[in-house]
């Protein structure tokens, strides 16, 4: 278990002890000694009773002093009467410790530090993580803007360091914005943060992208990577499941700042809560997120108690940052934590329902109702309440003059005529409809098929892929053929055999907008781009029937009540609506996504507890086949407080876990936080608080931020915006001479880190600068396109069929997440396949990463998108490489870089300006720069 980032730690803390006067020169038994008594020898003289050698353990003061045949391990003040020191220092391999064959050795720093450490008393102390944080007073520090900059000054002068100078303004937009929104900052952003030149403009921006759906996006992505969150079971089938409503649960709660310890609660019992809400069921998907096996092969039992597994193991990474899975076949050798420790937390989580044998086996689930956009069932019902009072005051149907008419008709009309019909401008057709069918016509002058494309109104889209059955749809196209124009879609029903008024306004090159009752479909689907003009079709204006190849209209008739159809030649505006009641109606059916749930009703995973619990026992060696001693439920006994009383199941444990006393939880949160602005925690080893893991940096800092996140009643956006507002964040990211020579890795934060974009985030990005990103919210996982077969050839179940129209450019984060085939963008690009729990990604810089955003299809459609932006500014090139240097890196180009730019697009060897401009997108959206946070 040997910690290659605390070997690194402890060396720059060794460099420092010989090195540096002052405090630093004073030995810290949990700073200095700790780690190198856990490294090298707490695995044979530690915790772990089995495997301790002659009796020896050094893990405890009691340990090291007692004597034993008359020799003392350690003696405090006696160095030569230390067996330890004539052990670490003997030239007899087969008296020296650690002996040579456990691949370990002590430096000469190390010998230097425990020598000092025996000579000064060989004081030990409580390890740090399980001594509850106390809030110490700040010292007053110059430039500081909030108590962050205070610890960290503080430690920067010890060092004779100091903070960098601030960032410039165009890369703290840009860093701040894709640390809390994982996108770049848009253009109209930029250009508003320039010109700010008020007092607490940077504060100001920070609330705004705080507020935004993009920032719960983007925490939430993290927290995805810790619930190991994927869309199948995985295993060697990895199944698909419908757990998407989970991460919706979490992008909300992130959104509405709900604070830590409801979020814990929730997620680890949601269900036992009294009186307990859909939404809080829906939060126990969490510790459903674990691989589940399912299949005719599998023991059921033996794949059940994996799954228990597992839930242990997240919850101590998570919330407790300790390694339990070392506890699980034996007693933990670093850390005072047993085997029966970890079986009493196993007894906790052992008592969820599992059911069903076969390929049905498997956890309770409960009926979900999708909304698209990301709307809760509880605030779906309240709104659907809100929605029926505002439809009942709507005012009755106005009456529509005849300024513009070109025809009306009361019934279903084959050839109503056609020169007069042939409007290529601005049109409104409007209609009383009462049908139960799923596809039909109301009025058309289109026939794809006989490439006489023109204008259609109807119902279902004559049955084409991309409309939806018993939705209004409206085509209309410049060219007979090939098509060229807008696709409309309805976001709503109309065939309920209920009577509608329904209407579509076209204003030609400018909108397109459907009206249903009065009420504007604000959730309506636009795909493509509102034509200048209208082809002129051969075909004669059909009413209630439509044109499959044939000159006469004889497909997609209306079958039930059709009338006062009308064609107006202009487009109609206020005459269609229904005023300031119509507008709120508008509004509601907006925020349901149409008014409705969509899609269909789907099985989500929860966690259910049985009524009578589950006996448990420990497993000897790890083997569910070879019990042990039967357990009760119970925490850890490191971090029980004297006098409490036991949390007997979940809800009691979950409420344990957020009381404000446990010394780890609140420590733990915070750390993330801040790794996921610098690179790391200010504990190195995120997922480690043990003694196997690194000491924290800045522990009075660490403690500062544990005790003010329980203080602010677990507000978690509070501590972000400490963060990204203090000095310590605000840095330049250039390294000085002094601070190479001092602090290479950064540990002092004498300056801001570049960090490498994560995967999800350049994909992104590229979309964002492209003009693709659709910022839609939640819903069922999407299918950007990935090569063929994919699946198939890894002999795994289902096909990947591309996403169509606004689900081709979504968020990466609702991209289908498929443990054992990963797309390949992600994987490439580092995204992991949450088989377990992550709390930090690795970041690789490989040749191949270069490949994919170069060539995968999303790039490529990016830098497309990059250049239609740029070419449709005004024809000046150097105003465009601006804008595309703002887009792309939150700057202007230096005079260096504009003149290589200029002369390239001047010498491109490509015939239209339009490739030239691709090639100028691609190459800057493939600089290191680029993908990377300044």
């Amino acid at each position: 278990m040997s910690s290659h980032s605390a070997i690194c730690h402890l060396a720059f803390i060794v460099g420092l002890l010989l090195s540096a006067p002052g405090a630093w020169a004073k030995l810290e038994f949990n700073r200095d000694v700790r780690p190198i008594l856990s490294d090298k020898c707490f695995a044979c003289h530690g915790f772990d009773a089995e495997t301790r050698e002659a009796g020896l353990r050094l893990d405890t003061e009691e340990g090291a002093y007692s004597l034993k045949d008359g020799v003392q391990a350690i003696k405090p003040g006696a160095l030569q009467e230390s067996e330890v020191w004539h052990r670490i220092t003997h030239s007899d391999e087969d008296e020296l410790m650690p002996p040579p064959e456990s691949n370990k050795s002590l430096t000469e720093g190390e010998k230097e530090v425990l020598k000092r450490w025996i000579e000064d008393g060989a004081k030990y102390q409580p390890h740090w993580a399980f001594v509850p944080p106390k809030k110490r007073a700040t010292e007053v520090v110059s430039g500081a803007r909030n108590p962050i900059d205070q610890f960290i000054g503080a430690r920067l002068e010890e060092e004779e360091l100091s903070f960098s100078p601030e960032a410039d303004h165009t890369t703290l937009i840009r860093r701040v914005t894709l640390d809390l929104t994982g996108l770049p900052p848009s253009r109209g952003l930029l250009e508003a943060f320039s010109k700010d030149k008020a007092p607490g403009a940077y504060e100001r921006l920070v609330d705004r992208l705080m507020s935004s759906q993009d920032y719960a996006e983007r925490r939430a992505q993290d927290w995805l990577d810790l619930a190991r969150y994927a869309d199948t079971r995985g295993f060697a089938d990895d199944k698909m499941r419908e757990i998407w409503p989970y991460r919706d649960w979490v992008v909300r709660s992130l959104h509405d700042n709900m604070p830590f310890d409801q979020f814990t609660i929730e997620q680890l019992a949601g269900d036992m809560l009294p009186n307990a809400t859909d939404e809080q069921r829906i939060a126990t998907g969490f510790h459903r997120n674990a691989p589940q096996a399912r299949g005719q092969t599998y023991p059921v039992e033996e794949y059940r108690l994996k799954g228990v597994t597992d839930r242990v193991n997240t919850t101590g990474k998570v919330w407790l940052g300790l390694t339990m899975e070392c506890a699980e076949c034996h007693d933990h050798k670093f850390d005072p934590i047993s085997q029966r420790d970890y079986f009493s937390l196993f007894a906790i989580f052992n008592n969820t329902e599992h059911r069903g044998k076969g390929h049905g086996q498997g956890g309770p689930t409960m009926k979900y109702h999708y909304m698209r956009n990301g709307k809760s069932e509880d605030e779906r019902k309240k709104l659907q309440a809100e929605l029926s009072k505002a439809r009942a005051a709507l005012p009755e149907s106005p009456l529509l003059g005849d300024d513009g008419l070109l025809g009306q008709w009361e019934r279903v009309n084959p050839d109503a005529g056609n020169e007069k019909f042939n409007p290529t401008g601005d049109l409104t057709i409007t209609a009383r409809i009462k049908t139960r069918q799923k596809v039909a016509s109301v009025l058309s002058k289109y026939d794809w098929r006989g490439k006489q494309r023109s204008y259609v109104f109807g119902i279902g889209g004559e049955g084409e892929k991309e409309a939806t059955p018993g939705h209004l749809f409206f085509w209309v196209s410049s060219r007979t053929d090939p098509f060229d124009g807008v696709s409309l879609y309805g976001s709503q029903p109309v065939n309920d055999g209920e009577e509608h008024r329904v209407s579509v306004v076209f204003e030609a090159g400018n909108s397109v907008r459907l009206f249903v009752d009065g009420v504007e479909d604000k959730s309506a689907r636009v795909i493509g781009k509102v034509p200048e003009t209208i082809a002129i079709s051969n075909r004669p204006l059909a009413i209630g029937v439509g044109y499959r190849n044939d000159a006469g209209a004889k497909a997609y008739r209306f079958e039930g009540d059709l009338k006062d159809v009308r064609l107006y030649g202009r487009a109609l505006g206020k005459e269609l609506g229904s005023g300031k009641s119509g507008e709120r109606v508008a509004e509601l059916m907006a925020a349901l996504g149409g008014g409705k749930s969509e899609g269909k009703e789907v099985s989500a995973p929860v966690m259910r507890e049985l009524s009578k619990p589950r006996d448990t026992f420990i497993h000897l060696r790890g083997s569910f086949l070879s019990r042990g001693d039967q357990v009760g439920p119970a925490v850890p006994g490191i971090l029980a407080n004297e006098g409490e009383e036991q949390a007997e199941n979940r809800l009691e444990f979950a409420r344990w876990l957020v009381n404000g006393k446990n010394p780890l939880v609140a420590r733990v949160v915070v750390n993330r936080f801040w790794q996921s602005y610098f690179g790391h925690g200010l504990v190195r080893t995120s997922d480690d608080f043990g003694s196997q893991g690194t000491p924290p940096t800045h522990p009075d800092l660490l403690d500062w931020l544990a005790s003010e996140f329980v203080e602010s009643d677990w507000d978690m956006k509070h501590i972000n915006r400490l963060i990204v507002t203090s000095a310590t964040y605000r840095q330049a990211a250039r390294i000085s001479s002094a601070h190479r020579e001092k602090d290479p890795t950064n540990e002092l934060y004498a300056r801001m880190p570049r960090v490498r974009l994560p995967a999800e985030q350049i994909r992104d990005q590229a979309l964002a600068i492209g003009g693709l990103l659709k910022p839609l919210a939640g819903g069922p996982s999407v299918f950007p396109p990935q090569p063929n077969r994919y699946w198939e050839d890894r002999d795994l179940p289902g096909k990947w069929v591309a996403s169509k129209g606004d689900d081709r450019y979504r968020k990466s984060l609702y991209t289908y997440w498929r443990r054992m085939a990963l797309h390949p963008t992600m994987e490439l690009l580092d995204a992991p396949a949450r088989a377990v729990c992550v709390s930090k990604r690795t970041t690789a810089n490989l040749p191949t990463q270069a490949l994919v955003t170069l060539n995968a299809p999303v790039f490529v459609e990016s830098a497309q998108g990059l250049a239609k932006r740029l070419l449709a500014e005004p024809e000046d090139q150097k105003a465009r490489l601006d804008l595309a240097f703002r887009l792309c890196l939150g700057r202007r180009p230096a005079p260096a870089e504009q003149i290589k730019f200029l002369g390239f697009l001047e010498s491109h060897p490509a015939k239209s300006k339009d490739a030239a401009w691709v090639s100028v997108a691609t190459i800057l959206l493939n600089l290191d720069e680029t993908i990377t946070r300044p």
